[in-house]
């Protein structure tokens, strides 16, 4: 069964921007001492830079929310626009975004829910490159010379919720992050030993119907 859901239910799976979220910000930025002369611009400046020069991504991530659930999984990123996170039992649930849509299949329910990337706050993070403040709203800031916590909100949609980082300063390190979505629910999401950079296959991003058949998603009749 394949569905074209609205924007407006983009909460039934929040799971894929809790991921996303700390794709781009991994366990440790390239290491550098902060002099008393950077301000919080040029701290947004290097964080951007960063997620601007990651292409790929392939990890193993442990998952854990607020109201007791632990998932755990494989994610695979290539930049712009095309993600892959296959969960492990007991959960099955796949996501695939081809570059233009994100299909998420449940095999449970024998059902495929699709929606546009740029229709959702993935289009930011699958994006070839982040700009703070335009693509993604700063909401706070905290900084002293110790650590760095910024707030950020999709710009057109703060309802989703929210992603909060916090950086340890000299060597500037992201060390942990909470996101709130829209039912209240805190997650934080691990990525275990992650590779960047890496050649994937094209395949990984091409979604296969349930009887393993790939259509076109332009071929699919509504």
């Amino acid at each position: 069964m394949l569905s074209k859901i609205s924007t407006k239910y983009i909460g039934l799976y929040v799971k894929i921007i809790l991921i996303l979220s700390i794709f781009f910000l991994p366990s440790e930025i390239k290491a550098e001492r902060l002099s008393d002369q950077k301000t919080p611009e040029k701290d947004i400046q290097r964080i951007e830079d960063y997620f601007n020069n990651i292409t790929t991504v392939t990890s193993q991530f442990v998952q854990t929310t607020s109201n007791g659930e632990i998932s755990q999984g494989k994610l695979y990123i290539s930049k712009p626009g095309k993600l892959r996170i296959e969960y492990n039992p007991p959960n099955h649930i796949l996501m695939v975004a081809d570059g233009k849509n994100i299909f998420v299949y449940d095999n449970d329910l024998s059902s495929t829910s699709i929606f546009e990337i740029n229709e959702t706050p993935a289009r930011i993070l699958l994006s070839k490159s982040l700009k703070i403040g335009k693509d993604i709203k700063l909401t706070d800031m905290q900084r002293d010379k110790n650590k760095i916590t910024i707030t950020l909100s999709e710009p057109n949609n703060p309802d989703y919720g929210y992603v909060k980082l916090s950086f340890r300063n000299n060597p500037f390190v992201f060390t942990d992050w909470i996101v709130k979505d829209v039912q209240g629910i805190v997650t934080t999401v691990k990525l275990i030993q992650p590779k960047f950079g890496e050649t994937l296959d094209p395949n990984l991003f091409i979604f296969n119907d349930p009887e393993n058949i790939y259509v076109p998603f332009s071929s699919r009749k509504n």
